[in-house]
């Protein structure tokens, strides 16, 4: 799925896509969504995102992807094969779950509101 700036992708699965499972723009909400077996990231979201209820696994790169000023609210992320989940500088990650990914369960980049996650 790959969609513009402040749209809502919602319910789906996605899964063995040669690149992300979801891709989307400025401002999207991406919420309870399931992305597994995909070429690249689960989830990959650009500034401003909010990422919530998603469950990434098994993916080539990372569980969730996202830039500058994003919040990564409630998802699981594991068995990808780089790092769970990245957030860009100044995001607000909390409530999520990481574990079993193979080099590390998060890297946050300046100015993180890193909340109470699970790793």
């Amino acid at each position: 799925i790959s969609a513009q700036d402040a749209v809502n992708v919602s319910a789906n699965t996605c899964y063995g896509n040669s690149i992300d499972g979801i891709l989307v723009n400025n401002g999207a909400s991406v919420r309870d969504n399931t992305c597994y077996q995909n070429g690249n990231n689960g989830i990959t979201a650009s500034n401003g995102a909010t990422i919530s209820g998603n469950t990434c696994y098994d993916n080539t790169k990372y569980g969730i992807f996202t830039g500058i000023g994003s919040s990564l609210i409630s998802n699981t992320c594991y068995s990808n094969d780089l790092v769970g989940m990245y957030a860009g500088d100044y995001c607000t990650l909390d409530q999520n779950t990481l574990y079993d990914n193979h080099y590390g369960n998060l890297a946050a980049g300046i100015g993180c509101n890193l909340g109470v996650n699970t790793n």
